[in-house]
C-alpha cells in the first residue's frame, strides 16, 4: 500500500517543459554558453521555461528564451535533442534546437545571466556544469572521448 501511494504522488507531478538552443555564432565553429547568476554560477546552454499555459509551442518558447538570454534574435533550424532531470522534486524536460542568429537584440537578461561566452563545442563540453548538457553537445557535434 505504501509503495502505491508513493508511485501515485510521483506520477501526479507535472513536468516542467523548457526549450533551449545550441546557437552558432558569427565566428564559425563557436557556440553560445551562458553563465547564470543563479545556481552558484552555473555554466549552461541558453534555455528557459515554455509558457505552455499561454499556448506557446515549445520551439517558440525556445527561441524566445534563448533570445532573452544571449541578446540576439534567433531561429531554430533543427531539433538537436533533449535533456531531462529533476529540479525541486519535479521532472524537467528541455527540448534543444540548433539555432542561427537572425538579428541583434536588446541585450542579455542581466537579472538571470551574468555573461555570454562563445566557445568551441569541445570547450563547451568541458566547461558546462551539467553532465546532461555535456552529453548533448558531445552527441550533436560527434565529439570523441568525452
Amino acid at each position: 500500500m505504501m509503495a502505491e501511494r508513493q508511485r501515485t504522488s510521483y506520477v501526479a507531478l507535472e513536468p516542467i517543459l523548457a526549450g533551449g538552443g545550441i546557437v552558432e555564432g558569427s565566428e564559425t565553429g563557436k557556440i553560445a554558453v551562458v553563465h547564470r547568476r543563479r545556481y552558484a554560477g552555473e555554466i549552461g546552454l541558453p534555455k528557459g521555461k515554455v509558457k505552455i499555459e499561454q499556448g506557446e509551442a515549445v520551439v517558440d518558447g525556445a527561441e524566445r528564451e534563448v533570445s532573452e538570454e544571449i541578446g540576439y534574435r534567433v531561429r531554430a533550424i533543427s531539433f538537436a535533442g533533449l535533456t531531462h532531470y529533476f529540479t525541486n522534486g519535479r521532472p524537467k524536460v528541455v527540448f534543444y534546437y540548433r539555432m542561427e542568429i537572425i538579428g541583434g537584440g536588446s541585450g542579455i537578461d542581466t537579472s538571470e545571466i551574468q555573461s555570454v561566452a562563445w566557445m568551441t563545442p569541445e570547450g563547451a563540453a568541458a566547461a558546462l556544469t551539467h553532465a546532461e548538457d555535456r552529453r548533448l553537445i558531445t552527441t550533436v557535434f560527434a565529439l570523441r572521448g568525452r
